[in-house]
């Protein structure tokens, strides 16, 4: 049901890209698809405001699929929305919004994690542990605690089933990333290595070990579950 719902919103956006480009290249009256595309010489002026329309058309639709469907399709966005050495302003300024764009994970699945990794009931591990996320993310979300003697810690924590989610997200979106580049259908940006780059860095996330190494301050860490000093900031967005 999820790749249905990929599928059913790629599609068009696909082929508004299609037709895009088709007004970018033809100067004679085809029927491509179900599109009619006049006999016409399209300027170099006319193209570039072609595109930056289907830009903003583009990364509207993207953007709706990505908070639907949410989970790694999210991460993919805030991914991209960092990535404006390679995609068009149009998509930046837009995916910008899916860096607020993620609601925590239900209480009792976060608990369980924790309890599961930590080997031990939650009221036996933390003095307080709260129940509303202090921040959330794709991967992971992040609980503030105070530890049995009274230190104030944050735990993040890995949201359920992320791994597998990621595998078939990951399938789907390069599936259709890879036909595009085949086909020589010229999207203006990089998108497979935008994806390729993904793929490789993301599932690094998962690997809290790795992430331990790369800290100070560390109180415990296992494989889903990290516990960290409490250090007060402010958002990468201000």
């Amino acid at each position: 049901m999820r790749s249905l719902m990929f599928y059913k919103h790629v599609l068009p956006v696909v082929a508004g890209y299609l037709r895009t480009m088709l007004y970018d290249t033809l100067e004679k009256p085809q029927r491509v698809l179900c599109f009619t595309i006049p006999a016409q010489v399209v300027t170099e002026e006319e193209a570039v405001e072609a595109w930056a329309r289907r830009h903003e058309w583009g990364a509207k639709k993207v953007q709706d699929m990505l908070v639907q469907l949410s989970g790694f399709y999210v991460k993919v966005g805030q991914v991209f929305a960092a990535k404006a050495d390679l995609l068009p302003v149009e998509y930046i300024r837009v995916l910008h919004s899916l860096l607020d764009s993620c609601p925590p994970e239900p209480f009792s699945a976060i608990a369980r994690t924790v309890e599961r990794e930590l080997g031990a009931p939650l009221k036996d591990l933390f003095a307080t542990f709260e129940e509303t996320a202090l921040a959330t993310a794709t991967i992971a979300q992040v609980h503030q605690a105070r530890t049995l003697a009274g230190e104030l810690v944050v735990v993040k924590v890995q949201r359920p089933n992320m791994q597998r989610l990621m595998t078939g997200d990951m399938t789907n979106m390069l599936l259709v990333s890879s036909w595009l580049e085949r086909r020589g259908l010229d999207l203006k940006f990089d998108h497979v290595a935008c994806l390729r780059e993904y793929r490789e860095q993301v599932p690094l996330e998962f690997d809290f070990t790795r992430e331990v190494k790369m800290l100070s301050n560390i109180t415990r860490s296992l494989e889903q579950v990290m516990v960290m000093e409490c250090l007060h900031g402010a958002s990468v967005k201000k």
